[in-house]
């Protein structure tokens, strides 16, 4: 069975390549999840050259919850993904390859007509309890329940079924300059 990790990230800005990741949480959910929730806070020190060795060592703690094998999902998951292809990229940890499905996309597709597709909205409109927005363990465990509620509404949790209505799953390989997040 595949581990299924809900991933949300807080930044200092919106470029990947200009500002840097504060906060990072994964949270695996689904049947056999071992609920073993990661929460990395990070600064912009952490990805300066003197500090590069200690923000690697607490990214790589996240490979065995992120790491290949696990399917992530997330909120406007290339935002994320390129953040944390960026950073993996800046702080030298090994390439691996992930595989994501974005809840912002699901919800166009199942929820057509709103007005606003944001975590918070969407958590309203469905129902579904959460914590404070732009906390990113929060945010990570509303990410889980959306995709959840979404694959109720669609009536199916298979992946197969997942892929005709979101699409290929987004992809980030090995980071790299040239490399980028392509669906």
């Amino acid at each position: 069975m595949e581990r299924w990790v809900a991933l949300d990230l807080e930044t200092t800005g919106l470029s990947p390549t200009r500002h840097e990741i504060r906060e990072l949480a994964a949270v695996p959910f689904g049947i056999d999840a071992d609920h073993t929730e990661h929460v990395l806070h990070f600064t912009p020190a952490d990805f300066q050259p003197s500090w590069r060795p200690a923000a690697r060592s607490r990214l790589a703690e996240l490979l065995p919850t992120i790491g290949e094998g696990s399917v992530i999902v997330a909120h406007n998951a290339a935002f994320d993904l390129a953040f944390l292809a960026e950073a993996l990229r800046r702080t030298g940890v090994r390439p691996f390859i992930l595989r994501a499905y974005c809840t912002l996309r699901l919800a166009r597709v199942l929820l057509p007509g709103l007005r606003r597709y944001d975590l918070a909205s969407l958590r309203e409109k469905l129902g579904l309890e959460g914590g404070e927005p732009h906390v990113a363990l929060a945010d990570a465990r509303a990410v889980a329940a959306l995709f959840t509620a979404l694959m109720q509404r669609a009536g199916f949790v298979d992946e197969q079924a997942l892929r005709a209505l979101h699409g290929p799953p987004l992809r980030v390989g090995a980071p790299s300059a040239n490399r980028r997040i392509v669906p």
